[in-house]
């Protein structure tokens, strides 16, 4: 299953105020229904793992609205999902072009950099996600993720605090805590983050497992 936290849902005043800028030709009511339709099931599929159903329904969406952000930034993260990657960084690069504060955007954009070993490029576009959006806990704890692969414990252990901080309800983050904490041998405090964790829902004997099989991964 993927995952687009941090997604702010397609309004259809949004979608009159984009239409509105730089002279663009006006949706009609139906297109814009239209296109919030496409929207919303290429994310469903997306989210379901459908690949190539979503693609289908965002180029739908741009069939309607070539230039609609979400749309681009969504086929994008289709093709990256495909290993389509030239593909995924035109899309990526179009949408934030097109809006330079979209944070999703460079969101996906590190997550393709990364995985072509661009890795400061990466970070940087991570950093500058968390700049236009820093209320969104999905920023921090992204780039803690990718600090905990890289093996900067004490950063990841920071961005997954302040993720905390924004959203103190989120077993995940406890549990992604208690791993870096673990990773740097705080145990007593990888142990208080586990117990959050179950206390909000996770599975005990589950992310204990999980957090023995990581250090263990990780020492090797």
């Amino acid at each position: 299953m993927k995952s687009f936290a941090g997604y702010i849902a397609v309004t259809f005043l949004a979608l009159l105020l984009a239409a509105a800028c730089g002279g663009e030709k006006e949706l009609s009511p139906a297109e814009q229904a239209q296109l919030v339709t496409h929207l919303n099931t290429a994310r469903a599929y997306f989210t379901a793992g459908m690949d190539n159903q979503a693609l289908g329904e965002y180029e739908m969406a741009l069939a309607i609205d070539p230039k609609s952000v979400d749309a681009i930034d969504g086929r994008g993260a289709v093709y990256l999902s495909l290993e389509r990657f030239d593909e995924a960084l035109v899309d990526f690069n179009k949408a934030i072009e097109l809006d330079p504060e979209f944070d999703v955007a460079y969101l996906h954009r590190a997550n393709l950099y990364i995985k072509q070993n661009r890795v400061e490029e990466g970070f940087a576009d991570l950093t500058k996600a968390i700049e236009l959006n820093p209320i969104d806990p999905f920023n921090h704890s992204y780039r803690g993720d990718y600090y905990l692969a890289a093996r900067n414990y004490p950063a990841a252990v920071a961005d997954y605090t302040k993720a905390i901080e924004l959203a103190p309800e989120s077993s995940q983050l406890y549990s992604v805590r208690a791993t870096a904490y673990a990773l740097m041998g705080q145990s007593a405090k990888s142990a208080l983050d586990v117990t959050k964790a179950v206390s909000l829902g996770a599975d005990r004997a589950r992310l204990e497992a999980s957090i023995d099989k990581i250090v263990q991964d990780f020492r090797q």
